[in-house]
Formats: C-alpha cells, structure tokens, sequence
C-alpha cells in the first residue's frame, strides 16, 4: 500500500486521505482553475471571515466546502451572508471558498503519465447527468423523487438536502435540480464519455498536468458549456484534481456489464501500483503503514465537524 503513495509525490500520501484542495490548487499552475480561497479556522471569528470574503470579491453564488474533503460531503452553494454563516457555525475544518461555475455540464477526466515519460494520457471521461425533476403540478417534491425509478434509492439524501421544500407541490414546467456537486454518491449519474477524448483535449490536459510537479494520477472535475468546446481543449473550468483515490468513474456507467467494470477498475489499480513503483524506483520513498493508518484515524476519526448536507 506504501508503493502506491510514491505516484504522486507532489501530493501528501499521494492524495489518499486529507489532502488540502488549497495546496494542490496551489500547485497546478493554470488559467483553467476557478478562483479560491481557503478561509482558515485557527483564531478566527466569522465578521473577519467575511470581510476576507469580501476583500477577494468573491459575488453570489459561490461554492462552500471543507479544504479536505471526501466524495462530496458538504459542498454547499450559498447566495447570501446568512447561508455563510450558517455554514461557518456547522463546521470545524477549514474552508475552501470557490467562484461557482453553472456549467450546465460536467466531466471527470482521469489523467496519467508514467514518471519516465514526457507526454501523458487521459484513460478516460466520464459524463455527469445531474438529477433533474420536472414539475407537474400535482405531486409534491417527495412523490415526484419516489416514483423516479432512479432518484428514489437516494431519497434520504434529497430529503435531507431539501427538507423545507419536501412536502411542496412542484409548478408544472417547473424544472427542480436536484444536485450541484457533481458526484455519485449526492445523486449524480455518471455515463460514458470516452468520445469526448481528442487530441487537443488530451495535450491541453496533459499540458496543465506538468505545471504540478510530482502529479502523474489522479482525476479532474471539471465544468463547461460546450461537448465541441471541452473536445477542442477550451472553455472548461477546474472544479476540483483528485490524487490516487480518484475513480475512474466511467465504471458506474449503468449499461456497462459487471465484468467491464471490474476491468476498468483492475486497469487502473495496475497503472497505479506501475507509477508508484516508477517513483520509487527513482528514489521516492514509500510510505509506511502506520504513517497511513495515522492519517486515517486523524482524518476519520478525530473531532473534524463538517456540514455533510451537501446541495
């Protein structure tokens, strides 16, 4: 397990556990990263926090979430000072607050390169379909969730994340989005997107990749507007750069067979243990177990407070 921490040296632990967004933000040098800012607990009350906000002209709506986080626990968009400050009163970590990107559309794009080799490539993309409902003037948001053949096997979470609105009649024609993090496990369905890979998307990627010494894998969330545009390397925003946790989630995809899935998994479980094996053979130490389980416990099972109710 050592062995696969070496992949990216550049990250802490490679990105396994409790790695800060702001640190890698910091690290990848590019135009295609939305603004951040990480809001730090340490000694500060919440009127400072907001006027730092302030001060970096951060405009509603913007993205709240913990600077280490996992699969998407409490990202949260806020449209005024008093969502702020309920969000700040909920947690304990330190924050990350980041400009907000509408899309409409959303890809993971799963990044890797050998150490030993100057070019690397894009393993896969997959496609992010938000949950979205659409009103029909007679069923409550609860009705229309549970008869969603899909939405009602997550209808705790949108009962948590829309408690105030559970019991209201949607409007007919009215469109309800469901989710703004794109992830699995807050309601969004992940599908293929392996014709979105080009050239020019897989050298944009792979130039971006190189400006974040020691990163060779790990995953890109990123927004955009156009299929066209994100094929030709343009318009697309940086949400989020996962280290050797990342997924490739292409897997969820529902039409793919058991045994694809388990193929792509095993496939990129291989080019991990291969990468990080190349570093270490060039001199990057592994890691060892009880560094590992330290950081686990300290991340899992320590007093982090966070705000789980993401949006």
């Amino acid at each position: 397990m050592g062995t696969i921490c070496a992949a990216n040296p550049g990250i802490p632990l490679g990105g396994l556990v409790g790695e800060s967004k702001e640190q890698i933000f910091n690290n990848l040098n590019s135009k295609h990263s939305l603004k951040f800012l990480k809001l730090s607990r340490a000694g500060n009350e919440f009127d400072l926090i907001y006027k730092t906000i302030l001060k970096n002209k951060f405009k509603f709506p913007y993205i709240l979430k913990p600077d280490a986080g996992q699969r998407g626990s409490g990202i949260r968009l806020v449209k005024n000072k008093n969502e702020v400050f309920e969000y700040w009163n909920n947690t304990n970590v330190d924050l990350i607050v980041q400009e907000y990107h509408p899309g409409p559309k959303e890809a993971g794009i799963f990044y890797y390169r050998f150490p030993c080799e100057t070019h690397g490539k894009i393993l896969s993309i997959t496609k992010k379909t938000f949950p979205i409902l659409e009103g029909n003037g007679i069923d409550t948001l609860e009705n229309l969730i549970i008869r969603h053949p899909r939405f009602q096997f997550q209808w705790k979470i949108f009962q948590e994340r829309f408690f105030k609105e559970w019991d209201t009649i949607l409007p007919k024609g009215e469109i309800k989005r469901l989710a703004e993090a794109g992830n699995h496990c807050q309601g969004t369905l992940f599908t293929d997107g392996s014709y979105l890979i080009t050239k020019e998307l897989s050298k944009k990627i792979d130039k971006i990749s190189k400006t974040f010494s020691g990163f060779f894998f790990g995953r890109y969330d990123v927004r955009y507007k156009s299929d066209e545009k994100l094929k030709c390397g343009k318009d697309f925003s940086i949400v989020e750069l996962n280290g050797i946790t990342s997924e490739s989630t292409n897997l969820y995809d529902p039409d793919f067979s058991i045994w694809k899935m388990y193929k792509i998994l095993f496939n990129q479980w291989n080019l991990l243990f291969q990468i990080g094996s190349e570093n270490n053979n060039l001199g990057i130490p592994k890691t060892s177990l009880v560094e590992i389980f330290k950081a686990i416990f300290y991340f899992y099972g320590g007093n982090r407070k966070v705000n789980v109710r993401s949006d």
